[in-house]
């Protein structure tokens, strides 16, 4: 968050707690600066790596070693750039998305998500019920005439 205000990223003088759009435009920005920082130093070590490769003294085994660090750091480069090409992201991420969200929430049937909608539908209830507000009562003697001939 402190790179995100330093460089401009978001503008905290424009926070608002409830506002859920800044919270999304914060996190959104927040990644972006991540992932321009995870491109960054995949650069530098792709970079590092390529340079020791290429020097001509290094035996069989340092120079593979090399090699695949260097490969590590391009593989790295590129799911940075194209994290939709990562074949490792989300695998097995469903069931355990699914056991945490059950875990917190509760599934349907269970008597901890039975009560929780119970409580958010009474409250939404009680959110579009009209509320009444109470009527003043005015005495004819303290109400002025409309107009001055009434006077």
């Amino acid at each position: 968050m402190v790179r995100a205000a330093v460089t401009g990223a978001v503008d905290f003088a424009q926070y608002d707690p409830d506002d859920y759009r800044w919270w999304a435009g914060m996190w959104l920005r927040i990644r972006e600066l991540q992932r321009q920082h995870e491109q960054a130093v995949a650069a530098a070590r792709h970079s590092h790596w390529i340079t020791l490769a290429s020097h001509g003294n290094l035996e069989a085994a340092s120079f593979q070693n090399a090699l695949e660090n260097a490969n590590e750091a391009l593989q790295q480069l590129s799911r940075a750039h194209y994290p939709w090409l990562d074949e490792t992201a989300g695998a097995g991420s469903r069931d355990e998305a699914v056991d945490e969200f059950r875990k917190t929430w509760g599934y349907p049937g269970d008597p901890q998500y039975e009560a929780m909608v119970a409580h958010d539908l009474a409250v939404l209830r009680a959110l579009d019920e009209p509320k009444e507000e109470p009527r003043r009562r005015v005495r004819v003697a303290d109400t002025k005439p409309l107009h001055r001939h009434y006077e």
